[in-house]
């Protein structure tokens, strides 16, 4: 997981490129020596990949982010599976049974003069731990801040809204650029009065692409825990 730490109002850069014309398909194969040969694939959106298992090691294909595992447990039978991937960013994948020793990763991008992307980032397992933080130290609660812990599904930036549930008031916000798969980031409690609030989340892709509503959950500011 990518921990990335920001206040209420940090602002980051994004770059990012279109990719050129390529084969539209691409192959995976396990090897003797227990690794993913080519390790590392580039594609356009839409485009597939096929894994295939014919080296007689016992592996599986695991995305890093939980989204996709064949077969349920590692096999040394031939087996073969494929993915489409229909949005940008990068994804990256490992072997159930030998772990990050036998790592991967699939790189999405828009082809030049292909199909647009029109497909928004999607935000899934968003929540704040705790749920429930201080703005100051106190004897019953000494915990200042939070982590936000999510999945997104391609690369994007991301900007945020605080609302303070008592008025509906926007009372601060933040941006941050991130890579598909798992993130999370710091929440500082600072400026913040004790009461109820909203995060809302607003992803936005290299394509423009972002989601009718934002993302939300929900947090409060207290003297205590619980």
């Amino acid at each position: 997981m990518r921990r990335l730490a920001i206040s209420i109002c940090l602002c980051l850069g994004l770059v990012l490129a279109a990719m050129p014309a390529q084969a539209a398909d691409q192959s995976v194969g396990t090897t003797a020596d227990n690794a993913w040969s080519p390790s590392t694939v580039n594609i356009g959106i839409g485009e597939r990949v096929t894994w295939t298992n014919t080296s007689g090691g016992f592996h599986s294909l695991v995305f890093d982010d939980g989204t996709f595992t064949y077969p349920s447990s590692p096999s040394a039978t031939n087996w073969t599976t494929s993915r489409t991937f229909p949005n940008a960013g990068t994804y990256k994948f490992h072997c159930g049974f030998h772990g990050q020793a036998m790592a991967g990763s699939v790189t999405v991008q828009q082809i030049l003069g292909g199909p647009p992307d029109s497909t928004p980032p999607q935000i899934t397992k968003l929540k704040i731990v705790p749920s429930t933080f201080c703005n100051k130290k106190t004897k019953t609660c000494k915990t200042t801040g939070a982590t936000v812990d999510f999945t997104i599904s391609e690369d994007a930036r991301i900007a945020g809204r605080i609302i303070r549930l008592s008025d509906n008031k926007r009372v601060g916000g933040l941006t941050n650029d991130v890579t598909a798969g798992d993130s999370e980031f710091d929440l500082a409690a600072t400026g913040l009065k004790l009461g109820k609030y909203r995060l809302e989340l607003t992803p936005k892709d290299d394509a423009g692409n972002k989601p009718a509503k934002p993302y939300r959950v929900g947090f409060k500011i207290a003297t205590k825990r619980g």
